[in-house]
């Protein structure tokens, strides 16, 4: 998924599970492509759901959220989930 923001924009970004077993985690890069967040749980132990929050974009430009999921290693998780980008400021 791609969004553009500024310099300075405040963003969250969450990624639920909605069906399955699914594990979220959620990576998201910058302009120039290096990765600037990620995020697998939540809460360790206590929410296998995804949150990045209140992150201030380094540059202008379009960003790139990866949403996948945690465990392809070992056969993965799978099921549905909810996206959503929340601008802050």
């Amino acid at each position: 998924y791609v969004f553009s923001g500024s310099a300075g924009d405040s963003f969250s970004i969450a990624m639920n599970k909605t069906s399955g077993n699914l594990d979220p985690s959620l990576h998201y890069s910058g302009p120039a492509g290096d990765q600037v967040a990620a995020n697998d749980d939540a809460a360790a132990g206590e929410n296998t759901n995804s949150l990045i929050s209140n992150f201030a974009l380094p540059a202008d430009g379009q960003y790139i959220i990866i949403a996948t999921h945690f465990g392809a290693r070992y056969g993965g998780t799978t099921g549905t989930y909810s996206l959503t980008l929340t601008k802050l400021s």
